[in-house]
């Protein structure tokens, strides 16, 4: 028979090898974020022209997704949902690893994460669009089509990615970004370097979505500031990938 304290030093052994294993498991996830934004961006060097957010219209998708389904599956945020999927368990992990230096600022970054990703998969209107598209391919009438068509703009007028339906999603999610890499900086468990890359790449991400949002016109000279912050991103999922597998053995 166990006693007490035999039991709880088990709890916790138990407990310890099951946050080192969610360690690794952020470690994977924030290198297949990265790995997904590289897709992301041989997909938009090889796109060509860039046609700035809520100008393609119901039609303008149902034609991309009939005649590159993967292309418009992307533009509309597939790889988005992917990559907010996988920020689950990373920021769990990073929540974990800052316990002791800024408990409270990790975990609010943690809910403001949990809060994005319910209203951008809630909202994003790829999947519905989709649907459509293939509808509209297969209707045979105008009247069909019409009501399909109107179907399709009311969607997007929801939930097109880098429009001011969908702002509040990417929002929330550069905003978890800036305040886990404020955490970062404060405990140190990361390095000040990682943790000022965060707040370049999430803080350029940040203002980028702003303009795509509601400044369409300037969107080619907004890339600019999307460019750097998706690569200060891109570094600083590497570092937090790298520390995290440190963790893990630690």
């Amino acid at each position: 028979m166990h006693s007490p304290d035999q039991e709880r030093l088990a709890d916790d052994d138990s407990a310890h090898a099951s946050w080192m294993r969610l360690y690794a498991l952020a470690g994977v996830c924030a290198l297949l974020i990265f790995l997904v934004a590289l897709v992301d961006i041989v997909t938009m060097v090889f796109e060509g022209e860039s046609i700035a957010p809520g100008k393609m219209g119901a039609i303008g998708w149902f034609a991309l997704l009939q005649h590159n389904r993967y292309l418009g599956l992307r533009n509309l945020g597939v790889l988005n949902i992917v990559n907010t999927i996988l920020e689950i368990p990373l920021f769990l992990a990073l929540y974990h690893a800052h316990r002791r230096a800024d408990r409270a600022f990790a975990l609010l970054a943690v809910i403001l994460l949990a809060v994005e990703t319910s209203v951008y998969i809630s909202r994003n209107a790829v999947f519905s669009i989709h649907t459509l598209s293939i509808q509209y391919e297969a209707a045979t009438t105008e009247t069909e089509k019409a009501a399909l068509r109107t179907a399709g703009q009311a969607l997007l007028g929801l939930g097109e990615d880098l429009t001011p339906g969908m702002f509040m999603g990417f929002f929330l999610t550069e905003l978890a970004g800036l305040v886990m890499s404020v955490v970062m900086l404060r405990g140190r468990v990361f390095g000040r370097w990682a943790a000022w890359i965060g707040l370049l790449g999430f803080g350029c991400l940040l203002g980028f979505n702003v303009f795509a949002a509601f400044v369409p016109a300037i969107y080619s000279a907004a890339l600019i500031a999307g460019t750097v912050g998706g690569l200060a991103a891109m570094a600083w999922y590497i570092l937090v990938a790298r520390r995290q597998f440190q963790l893990r053995v630690a």
